[in-house]
């Protein structure tokens, strides 16, 4: 019962922060939306080691069909959580939440931030008898909501959207009872892609920048199956 109770209060906990995350993108307070995801991380970080050590004696790995995973490349300003559901031993859907905000990538000129909604299908190559584990390949589609703008310029907000499909390989593994790591990469084609520049009032129209382009992605993910 101690154990259900400390669970339910560090996932309160958690969605406090993930609410906190929404409320300050919403106010393009984004030193504080940095400040709060790592919080985040940290605490999902603590919290599924702490669960990883009370359930170990519970279950066998083999029942345990959902993973819920954060990404560890947050220190670099990739921001992920996703839920995958284990559909049989071979596949599994994926649903993706991604807000990057990469340091290395800024300029005291131009800054850049994006959401990324996913849905992605997995096919794990390992015929094993455990779920989600073990190398993959993967089938992704993502919508895409990117900022652009130059801090020391005012009206120099630009915003981009658009959908992207990929592909990608990767390897999952428990590395504890009910503890994974999930090491994985994708190459995106973008395409439709639209632009909004508010000082202009044109609304959103078609854009050259990101139509039609390839980008990657990558994933150093830890995570909690239940």
């Amino acid at each position: 019962m101690i154990q259900i109770y400390t669970l339910l209060y560090k996932l309160c906990v958690n969605i406090c922060y993930f609410i906190q995350i929404l409320h300050y993108i919403e106010r393009k307070n984004y030193k504080y939306v940095m400040k709060n995801i790592l919080a985040f991380q940290l605490l999902f970080l603590i919290s599924v080691q702490t669960f990883g050590q009370e359930s170990d004696s519970l279950k066998t790995n083999k029942k345990y069909k959902n993973t819920i995973q954060t990404n560890l490349l947050g220190v670099a300003g990739i921001f992920e959580l996703s839920y995958e559901r284990a559909i049989s031993k071979d596949w599994s859907i994926n649903l993706i939440g991604n807000y990057n905000y990469i340091f290395f990538n800024q300029t005291a000129e131009t800054k850049f931030e994006s959401v990324i909604f996913a849905g992605q299908v997995k096919y794990y190559l390992d015929k094993n008898q455990i779920y989600n584990n073990g190398f993959y390949v993967s089938s992704t589609f993502r919508f895409v909501y990117r900022h652009e703008y130059n801090p020391p310029l005012d009206n120099s907000d630009a915003y981009f959207k658009y959908p992207s499909v990929g592909a990608g390989l990767g390897y999952q593994t428990f590395i504890k009872q009910r503890i994974v790591l999930n090491i994985g990469g994708s190459l995106f084609y973008n395409f439709s892609a639209k632009a909004d520049f508010p000082y202009d009032n044109m609304g959103w129209v078609e854009s050259t920048k990101y139509n039609q382009s390839i980008d990657g992605s990558l994933n150093v993910n830890i995570g909690y199956t239940f």
